[in-house]
Protein backbone atom coordinates (compact mmCIF):
# COMPACT_ATOMS: atom_id res chain seq x y z
CA UNK A 1 0.00 0.00 0.00
CA UNK A 2 1.39 3.53 -0.91
CA UNK A 3 1.75 5.78 1.70
CA UNK A 4 0.25 9.45 1.28
CA UNK A 5 3.36 11.16 3.05
CA UNK A 6 7.06 10.93 2.17
CA UNK A 7 10.00 12.28 4.51
CA UNK A 8 11.99 15.07 2.94
CA UNK A 9 14.95 12.39 4.09
CA UNK A 10 14.09 9.93 1.86
CA UNK A 11 13.30 11.79 -1.20
CA UNK A 12 15.10 11.03 -4.67
CA UNK A 13 18.79 12.72 -4.59
CA UNK A 14 17.84 14.48 -7.85
CA UNK A 15 15.61 16.95 -6.11
CA UNK A 16 17.11 20.18 -4.79
CA UNK A 17 15.29 21.13 -1.59
CA UNK A 18 16.09 21.81 1.77
CA UNK A 19 15.61 18.62 3.57
CA UNK A 20 15.42 20.33 7.20
CA UNK A 21 12.68 22.98 6.93
CA UNK A 22 9.93 20.39 7.32
CA UNK A 23 9.55 16.85 7.94
CA UNK A 24 7.21 16.23 4.98
CA UNK A 25 6.96 16.85 1.16
CA UNK A 26 4.46 16.15 -1.16
CA UNK A 27 4.80 12.29 -2.51
CA UNK A 28 4.34 12.52 -6.33
CA UNK A 29 1.51 10.38 -7.96
CA UNK A 30 2.40 7.49 -9.98
CA UNK A 31 3.60 7.90 -13.65
CA UNK A 32 5.56 6.99 -16.66
CA UNK A 33 8.49 8.18 -15.42
CA UNK A 34 11.42 6.99 -13.40
CA UNK A 35 11.55 7.91 -9.97
CA UNK A 36 14.78 9.87 -10.24
CA UNK A 37 13.40 11.95 -13.49
CA UNK A 38 10.10 13.32 -11.91
CA UNK A 39 9.02 15.44 -8.88
CA UNK A 40 5.75 16.85 -7.54
CA UNK A 41 4.20 20.02 -9.25
CA UNK A 42 4.49 21.31 -5.93
CA UNK A 43 7.32 21.05 -5.19
CA UNK A 44 8.67 22.89 -8.49
CA UNK A 45 6.12 25.79 -8.23
CA UNK A 46 6.94 26.27 -4.49
CA UNK A 47 10.09 25.33 -3.77
CA UNK A 48 11.98 25.96 -7.14
CA UNK A 49 10.22 28.54 -8.74
CA UNK A 50 9.05 30.21 -5.50
CA UNK A 51 5.78 31.33 -7.19
CA UNK A 52 3.83 30.37 -4.13
CA UNK A 53 4.86 29.88 -0.27
CA UNK A 54 3.17 27.04 0.78
CA UNK A 55 0.88 24.18 -0.45
CA UNK A 56 -2.11 25.91 0.75
CA UNK A 57 -1.05 28.98 -1.88
CA UNK A 58 0.02 26.18 -4.63
CA UNK A 59 -3.52 24.87 -4.65
CA UNK A 60 -5.01 27.97 -4.84
CA UNK A 61 -2.99 28.61 -7.72
CA UNK A 62 -3.72 25.27 -9.82
CA UNK A 63 -7.26 25.99 -9.18
CA UNK A 64 -8.00 29.37 -10.06
CA UNK A 65 -5.22 29.75 -13.21
CA UNK A 66 -4.42 27.87 -16.04
CA UNK A 67 -0.86 25.48 -14.96
CA UNK A 68 -0.52 23.59 -18.11
CA UNK A 69 2.47 20.77 -18.05
CA UNK A 70 2.50 19.62 -21.91
CA UNK A 71 -0.46 21.15 -23.29
CA UNK A 72 -3.19 19.59 -19.96
CA UNK A 73 -3.95 21.32 -17.73
CA UNK A 74 -2.70 20.50 -13.92
CA UNK A 75 -4.85 21.05 -10.95
CA UNK A 76 -3.35 18.28 -8.56
CA UNK A 77 -0.60 19.04 -6.37
CA UNK A 78 0.88 15.73 -6.53
CA UNK A 79 1.10 15.07 -10.05
CA UNK A 80 4.54 14.25 -11.31
CA UNK A 81 6.10 16.26 -14.08
CA UNK A 82 8.89 14.78 -15.86
CA UNK A 83 12.41 15.07 -17.33
CA UNK A 84 11.79 17.05 -20.86
CA UNK A 85 8.19 17.80 -19.47
CA UNK A 86 6.47 21.01 -20.42
CA UNK A 87 5.42 23.66 -17.61
CA UNK A 88 3.38 26.62 -18.85
CA UNK A 89 2.06 29.48 -16.13
CA UNK A 90 -0.24 31.55 -18.40
CA UNK A 91 -0.98 34.13 -15.42
CA UNK A 92 2.71 34.46 -15.39
CA UNK A 93 3.24 34.12 -19.73
CA UNK A 94 6.28 32.08 -18.43
CA UNK A 95 7.09 28.60 -19.69
CA UNK A 96 9.88 26.32 -18.16
CA UNK A 97 11.72 22.60 -18.81
CA UNK A 98 12.72 20.22 -16.46
CA UNK A 99 15.87 18.16 -17.59
CA UNK A 100 18.81 16.96 -15.56
CA UNK A 101 21.86 18.92 -14.60
CA UNK A 102 26.06 18.21 -14.45
CA UNK A 103 24.94 17.34 -10.70
CA UNK A 104 22.57 14.87 -11.26
CA UNK A 105 19.93 16.98 -10.22
CA UNK A 106 16.20 17.86 -11.31
CA UNK A 107 16.22 21.54 -12.55
CA UNK A 108 14.07 24.16 -14.39
CA UNK A 109 15.50 25.83 -17.69
CA UNK A 110 12.90 28.85 -19.17
CA UNK A 111 11.38 27.97 -22.57
CA UNK A 112 10.80 30.41 -25.51
CA UNK A 113 7.42 30.46 -27.11
CA UNK A 114 8.47 28.38 -30.21
CA UNK A 115 10.06 25.74 -27.65
CA UNK A 116 6.93 25.76 -25.69
CA UNK A 117 4.54 23.64 -27.37
CA UNK A 118 7.74 20.89 -28.17
CA UNK A 119 8.16 17.49 -26.08
CA UNK A 120 11.38 15.19 -26.71
CA UNK A 121 10.01 11.80 -26.58
CA UNK A 122 12.21 8.48 -26.27
CA UNK A 123 10.64 5.42 -27.61
CA UNK A 124 11.49 2.28 -25.21
CA UNK A 125 9.36 -0.10 -27.33
CA UNK A 126 6.46 -1.18 -30.69
CA UNK A 127 2.75 -3.07 -29.91
CA UNK A 128 1.08 -4.01 -32.90
CA UNK A 129 -2.68 -3.36 -31.82
CA UNK A 130 -5.35 -5.27 -33.34
CA UNK A 131 -6.13 -3.86 -36.85
CA UNK A 132 -2.89 -3.69 -37.53
CA UNK A 133 -2.51 -0.61 -35.93
CA UNK A 134 1.16 0.31 -34.91
CA UNK A 135 1.47 1.83 -31.33
CA UNK A 136 4.71 3.69 -30.54
CA UNK A 137 5.62 3.70 -26.68
CA UNK A 138 7.89 6.24 -24.97
CA UNK A 139 9.87 6.30 -21.40
CA UNK A 140 7.36 8.69 -20.43
CA UNK A 141 5.02 6.52 -20.11
CA UNK A 142 2.61 8.17 -23.07
CA UNK A 143 2.00 6.38 -26.46
CA UNK A 144 1.50 7.29 -29.97
CA UNK A 145 -0.72 5.33 -32.95
CA UNK A 146 1.20 5.91 -36.52
CA UNK A 147 0.11 4.35 -39.51
CA UNK A 148 3.90 4.24 -40.99
CA UNK A 149 7.10 2.25 -39.17
CA UNK A 150 9.58 4.53 -39.09
CA UNK A 151 10.53 4.32 -35.47
CA UNK A 152 13.11 2.32 -33.86
CA UNK A 153 14.02 1.85 -29.65
CA UNK A 154 16.02 4.52 -28.78
CA UNK A 155 15.15 7.04 -31.02
CA UNK A 156 13.93 10.30 -29.86
CA UNK A 157 10.49 12.03 -31.21
CA UNK A 158 10.16 15.63 -31.66
CA UNK A 159 6.66 15.96 -30.71
CA UNK A 160 4.11 19.11 -30.65
CA UNK A 161 1.90 18.10 -28.32
CA UNK A 162 -1.14 21.02 -29.38
CA UNK A 163 -0.59 20.09 -33.10
CA UNK A 164 -0.73 16.36 -31.91
CA UNK A 165 1.71 16.33 -34.73
CA UNK A 166 5.32 14.22 -34.93
CA UNK A 167 7.82 17.45 -36.62
CA UNK A 168 11.04 15.23 -36.75
CA UNK A 169 12.46 11.56 -35.79
CA UNK A 170 16.21 12.05 -34.37
CA UNK A 171 17.85 8.54 -34.88
CA UNK A 172 19.97 7.21 -32.45
CA UNK A 173 23.09 6.97 -35.15
CA UNK A 174 26.84 7.66 -35.58
CA UNK A 175 27.31 11.58 -35.58
CA UNK A 176 24.13 12.17 -33.50
CA UNK A 177 24.11 14.36 -30.39
CA UNK A 178 23.10 13.05 -26.83
CA UNK A 179 22.23 14.01 -23.82
CA UNK A 180 23.68 11.98 -20.98
CA UNK A 181 21.10 11.58 -18.66
CA UNK A 182 22.63 9.29 -15.88
CA UNK A 183 26.27 7.80 -14.71
CA UNK A 184 29.04 9.66 -14.62
CA UNK A 185 28.89 12.10 -17.48
CA UNK A 186 25.14 13.38 -16.47
CA UNK A 187 23.64 16.16 -18.17
CA UNK A 188 26.50 16.41 -21.02
CA UNK A 189 25.57 16.71 -24.47
CA UNK A 190 28.06 14.82 -26.91
CA UNK A 191 28.32 13.47 -29.83
CA UNK A 192 27.97 9.64 -30.10
CA UNK A 193 30.74 7.51 -31.57
CA UNK A 194 29.59 3.83 -31.47
CA UNK A 195 27.34 1.62 -30.14
CA UNK A 196 28.61 -2.04 -28.80
CA UNK A 197 25.90 -3.71 -27.36
CA UNK A 198 24.33 -2.43 -24.48
CA UNK A 199 26.56 0.37 -24.47
CA UNK A 200 27.84 3.83 -26.29
CA UNK A 201 31.39 5.50 -27.00
CA UNK A 202 30.75 9.28 -27.22
CA UNK A 203 33.08 11.95 -27.54
CA UNK A 204 32.85 15.61 -25.69
CA UNK A 205 33.58 19.47 -26.67
CA UNK A 206 37.33 18.42 -25.54
CA UNK A 207 38.15 15.75 -27.88
CA UNK A 208 38.06 13.04 -25.07
CA UNK A 209 36.73 9.87 -25.51
CA UNK A 210 33.99 7.70 -23.30
CA UNK A 211 32.05 5.00 -22.66
CA UNK A 212 28.50 5.33 -20.85
CA UNK A 213 25.37 3.09 -20.96
CA UNK A 214 22.73 3.19 -23.70
CA UNK A 215 20.10 3.44 -21.45
CA UNK A 216 21.32 6.98 -20.51
CA UNK A 217 21.65 8.61 -24.06
CA UNK A 218 19.00 10.90 -25.47
CA UNK A 219 19.19 11.98 -28.66
CA UNK A 220 18.50 15.63 -28.79
CA UNK A 221 20.01 16.44 -32.48
CA UNK A 222 22.29 16.24 -35.54
CA UNK A 223 24.75 18.71 -35.46
CA UNK A 224 23.19 20.81 -32.64
CA UNK A 225 20.33 20.42 -30.06
CA UNK A 226 16.63 21.13 -31.51
CA UNK A 227 15.51 22.69 -28.00
CA UNK A 228 17.47 24.83 -25.81
CA UNK A 229 19.44 22.67 -23.19
CA UNK A 230 21.35 25.69 -21.44
CA UNK A 231 21.99 25.79 -17.87
CA UNK A 232 21.94 29.08 -16.70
Amino acid sequence: MVKNHLKRLNVPTSWVIKKKSNVFITRPKPCGHVTDHCMPINVILRDMLKIGKTTKEIKHILFNNDVLVNGKKRDDVKFAMGFMDVLDIKILNEAYRLIINHKNKLVTIKVDEKEKNILLLKVKNKTLLKGGKLQVNFTDGSNLLVEKDEFKVNDVVVFDFVKKKVQQILKLEKGCLIYIVGGRYVGGVVKLESIKDNEIVFRTDDNEVFTTSLRYAFVVGKDKPVINLNQE
